[in-house]
């Protein structure tokens, strides 16, 4: 089974479409993460920067929405369970379907106890070009997808700000 191109496509021109009209909005820096934050809903909690702000979604299946203006940064976290999947053909057709040329890593993770899969890849959502670290961890047959996202000029300096919430990530 694959996962379709213009459904992740859409989803992932949502997400941007929601960092680039909170542009005009007051944000931080990314690079120094001096002070956290705390989410927890939906099931799961994590810390993450102080200067990130919190967005409202209406897609259900977005548990967590966070932006940071200054780098053009979003956070999501995606939970579902599709049927028929195991975790790494999911978490690999997401990929696939989002990727533009190679990955740029890959690698089996463990996340707030749970075992799952990480990849660092391009892609080009509505001509402009992101750098994607995904992350899918599973808890009782529900995936949990950690998406972060930025220009790929910031990813170096924002990626430590992605540690903070994977390093903090659980799922209850």
């Amino acid at each position: 089974m694959k996962i379709k191109r213009a459904g992740v496509l859409a989803f992932l021109g949502m997400l941007m479409l929601g960092a680039t009209l909170i542009i005009g909005c007051a944000g931080g820096g990314g690079t120094e993460t001096p002070a956290t934050s705390h989410f927890e809903t939906g099931g799961i909690s994590f810390d993450y920067p102080s200067t990130w702000r919190v967005l409202q979604s209406d897609d259900p299946m977005r548990v967590a929405y966070l932006s940071e203006v200054s780098t053009n940064t979003t956070l999501q976290v995606i939970k579902e369970a599709p049927p028929g999947f195991t975790l790494k053909t999911y978490h690999d057709n997401m990929v696939i379907a989002m990727m533009v040329g190679d990955p740029i890593s890959g690698r089996s993770v463990n996340v707030g106890g749970l075992s799952g899969y990480e990849t660092v890849f391009n892609a080009k959502i509505n001509n402009i070009d992101y750098r994607l670290r995904l992350i899918s961890v599973e808890k009782d047959g529900i995936f949990y997808d950690i998406v972060c996202a930025t220009s790929p000029a910031y990813f170096d300096e924002v990626n430590e700000d992605f540690n903070t919430v994977v390093n903090s990530f659980e799922v209850q």
